[in-house]
């Protein structure tokens, strides 16, 4: 009958690890707690304020305050919304397209598309097309694969 009543109390001896636990889910409870009766405001201010500080801090809010600029002036046919689908561009259209991005490259060398739609200004599945449409017709030239690929103006 020792050894049942030495395991009883043993048993009623915390462990490092049930210490650790309770501490972890009192900690867990108050913060809880604490998010419950916080407004939303309280919530973002303070995640923006420790995410965000310093002159780094400064340079978010100039950021948000400034007008985005206007993209550059290329033919293109933006859908109202986003994720709505692009309007049907004429051959015409797409072959000033072609040609544009044909002369962004001879002006700035080998890109990438990702860096071509953003000089241009269009939308990330206006590209492709144009892309497959220049070297189709060998006013571009591509090396790479999948994003890494690099577009060239041909000579």
């Amino acid at each position: 009958m020792g050894s049942k009543a030495a395991s009883a109390v043993l048993m009623q001896v915390p462990t490092f690890r049930t210490r650790i636990q309770k501490a972890a889910d009192l900690f867990v409870e108050s913060i809880c707690e604490i998010v419950s009766t916080a407004t939303l405001e309280d919530i973002t201010e303070s995640a923006l304020a420790k995410a965000v500080e310093g002159p780094i801090r400064a340079a978010v809010r100039t950021r948000v305050a400034k007008p985005m600029p206007a993209p550059k002036a290329a033919p293109k046919a933006l859908p109202a919304k986003a994720g709505a689908r692009l309007k049907r561009r004429s051959p015409e259209e797409i072959e000033a397209l072609v040609k544009s991005i044909s002369g962004l490259l001879k002006k700035k060398g080998p890109m990438r598309a990702e860096h071509i739609r953003s000089e241009l200004g269009m939308q990330s599945k206006e590209l492709p097309k144009l892309l497959k449409q220049g070297l189709k017709d060998k006013l571009l030239k591509s090396k790479g694969e999948r994003r890494a690929t690099e577009y060239t103006a041909a000579a």
